[in-house]
């Protein structure tokens, strides 16, 4: 009888359902809007892997079928696709049955998971200021960056050179506990000034770089005396709608607008693709970021999510032979919200009023 329980699908409210589904459009639909509005240049993490002429010479060659015309393979794969999601949002709404808790763990400490997020953010400043985790063809210790392999400062010309000992001051901010918010807002205008130097490259790193530090800046896992929880729900509101933007801007701009990168990774690489061919693992690749963006930005079944991802990063760094420590802020970043949930901007400010209403009662 036990077991026939476990096997029976709960009680999903329909309006649930439709709910979850519909909340997930908004992201898709922004994906689809980048892909109309968007030119097919710009550069992502594949550019660590291939240098610049390399990357040129394989934008200039058409892109595959599967990603200028409708096919029996990318229809059949985009069919599973949205089936994915809604199986993903029926998980989230089966409401209190058996299935939905078995995704329920209790929370880490949050100051294990703030310390764990300080050292990713500070090891990613630290690499990038002394090169020690250049894009290819650049040599060990050659050129420092912002932050990530192919944000060159050398790039820009003369003059930019003093950011790099800013990033390493910023990495020492960030493990002294008294000094971490302000070492935060410092990645944060360091991302700011990204923007304004890299343009549309740094958007593949942006969201990612600065929802860790407003993590680190609104809840950094030791909450001023008085604010209750509400902190940290901010927080993990704002870590998980901006690495997951950041998800849905390189699945669209890179994976969808600029397939033939990846296939030459794929290709010369040697990466294994389970049996389908190149293009098609390259479509799939495209589809999963896309959707992952728009279930996290949408805040369904966040941390198995989290956890989840975590797997294609360290597939990729260990076939192609890449530095395992390449995307650690984005481990951080996965590992808060795999420990902390999704967090919520609308629970925060109730929160937040329950304890202004606390602290205004008469005592006694």
């Amino acid at each position: 009888m036990a077991a026939a329980s476990l096997l029976d699908p709960p009680a999903v409210p329909s309006r649930d359902v439709i709910g979850g589904v519909a909340g997930a459009f908004p992201p898709l639909l922004l994906a689809s809007a980048l892909v109309l509005a968007l030119p097919g240049t710009g550069l992502a993490h594949e550019a660590w892997l291939l240098t610049p002429e390399h990357m040129a010479d394989w934008n200039a060659r058409p892109k595959p079928e599967l990603f200028t015309h409708l096919t029996g393979t990318n229809a059949v794969m985009l069919a599973a696709a949205v089936l994915g999601i809604v199986g993903w949002v029926l998980l989230a709404t089966a409401g209190r049955g058996r299935l939905a808790q078995a995704w329920t763990w209790p929370r880490i400490d949050e100051r294990r998971t703030g310390l764990f997020l300080r050292g990713c953010l500070a090891l990613t400043l630290v690499m990038a200021a002394l090169g020690l985790h250049p894009r290819h063809g650049t040599g060990l210790m050659e050129a420092s960056t912002l932050a990530f392999p192919d944000l060159e400062l050398r790039l820009l010309g003369g003059g930019w050179g003093w950011l790099a000992p800013v990033e390493l001051a910023l990495a020492v901010g960030l493990l002294i506990g008294p000094c971490v918010r302000a070492a935060a807002m410092g990645v944060l205008l360091l991302t700011l000034l990204g923007l304004q130097l890299f343009g549309a490259d740094m958007l593949a790193y942006a969201g990612a770089l600065a929802g860790a530090a407003a993590y680190l800046i609104v809840g950094d896992g030791s909450p001023r005396p008085g604010t209750g929880s509400w902190p940290r729900e901010r927080a993990l509101f704002l870590v998980r709608v901006l690495t997951g933007a950041t998800f849905l801007w390189c699945g669209v701009h890179y994976k969808i607008l600029q397939p033939n990168l990846v296939l030459a990774i794929i290709v010369e690489g040697g990466v294994p693709t389970f049996g389908l061919g190149p293009e098609a693992f390259v479509f799939g690749m495209a589809l999963v970021e896309v959707s992952a963006g728009a279930l996290m930005m949408t805040g369904l079944l966040v941390r198995p999510l989290a956890l989840l991802l975590l797997g294609p990063f360290f597939f990729l760094s260990a076939a192609l032979g890449e530095n395992p420590l390449g995307h650690v802020l984005f481990y951080g970043n996965l590992i808060v919200l795999a420990a902390g949930g999704a967090g919520s901007w609308r629970v925060a400010a109730g929160r937040a009023a329950l304890d202004r209403l606390a602290a205004s009662a008469p005592s006694g």
